[in-house]
């Protein structure tokens, strides 16, 4: 009798331990929590000191490819440009192009000239100044007396703004017979298309049931209200910091295969939509394609 009146109080004494030890990894939790957010966001002098190795976006683990990643990149950046270049709430930005009408700079300098208008990114754009880029290289050959090329590289742009771009521009045209060179950086530029924000906030065309692109409808352009109404999503920067720490730097590039069909269903739509637009115009056009020495690095030809 004695070793059954015992039985139901040593279960008893086990079950208050183990919620007591719950309890205490529940607070123990929540307090690493509280202090991994304070380091990296407050603003005390203990967070500065102490929190500046965490008020870096890769160290939670995060890729190019995130969203979250180029949000905390702004957040924890001091001085970091907020006023997007050529804000315009259906491209996000346009760099030196007039927003709304996008009129080139150089437009009124083509002439009789046929027009070559090439889109793409920062690489399109180039970082050499107009003189050394492919505009300055055309005006400096023997083609520059009946070919006029105006550069509408943009950047930090992907397939999608460059296609969205590339659609209102197109009627500026007309009557013009313009050539159309669409250059795409492979091993980024098709990541872009996934992103809401990239620096400042951008478009993010969705498929709908039948394949068929949607535009959301125009941005928010200032940066800082975006990213109040739009936060990162990181349930647990403990959580993030100590998974980033145990997986390593190669697993944050990584994709689930949800999302790499995704990501690949978007921007076939995208490439696809501009074929056709640009079949349709009666252009002639070619893509060109390049990417950074990094992104064969290690593979076998």
């Amino acid at each position: 009798m004695l070793g059954t009146r015992s039985a139901p109080r040593r279960r008893k004494r086990w079950s208050t331990r183990l919620f007591a030890v719950l309890i205490g990894a529940a607070l123990a939790l929540g307090g690493g929590e509280l202090l991994v957010r304070h380091l990296v966001f407050g603003d005390s002098a203990f967070a500065r000191r102490f929190g500046k190795p965490l008020r870096d976006q890769a160290v939670f683990g995060l890729g190019f490819h995130h969203d979250d990643y180029w949000k905390l990149q702004v957040l924890l950046t001091p001085g970091v440009e907020l006023v997007p270049p050529g804000a315009d709430p259906h491209l996000g930005w346009v760099g030196s192009i007039e927003p709304g009408t996008y009129a080139h700079r150089d437009e009124a300098t083509i002439g009789e000239r046929r027009p070559i208008l090439l889109f793409g990114d920062s690489n399109a754009e180039c970082l050499t100044g107009p003189e050394l880029c492919f505009q300055g290289l055309l005006e400096r050959s023997d083609l520059a007396d009946r070919y006029a090329l105006l550069n509408y590289g943009v950047g930090g742009y992907g397939l999608d703004q460059i296609w969205l771009l590339m659609q209102r521009v197109l009627p500026r045209f007309e009557g013009r017979d313009p050539i159309v060179i669409a250059s795409l950086m492979v091993d980024d530029d098709l990541e872009r298309s996934m992103l809401t924000f990239r620096g400042w906030p951008k478009p993010r065309l969705l498929l709908d049931e039948h394949g068929e692109l949607v535009h959301p409808g125009p941005v928010d352009t200032d940066t800082l209200r975006f990213l109040h109404e739009n936060p990162p999503e990181i349930p647990s920067y403990l959580l993030s910091l100590v998974r980033a720490t145990v997986r390593g730097p190669e697993a944050r590039q990584q994709r689930s295969a949800e999302e790499l069909a995704e990501l690949e269903a978007l921007n076939r739509a995208i490439l696809d939509a501009m074929e056709a637009e640009l079949t349709a115009r009666e252009l002639y056009h070619f893509f060109f394609l390049f990417y950074f020495d990094n992104a064969l690095r290690g593979r076998q030809p």
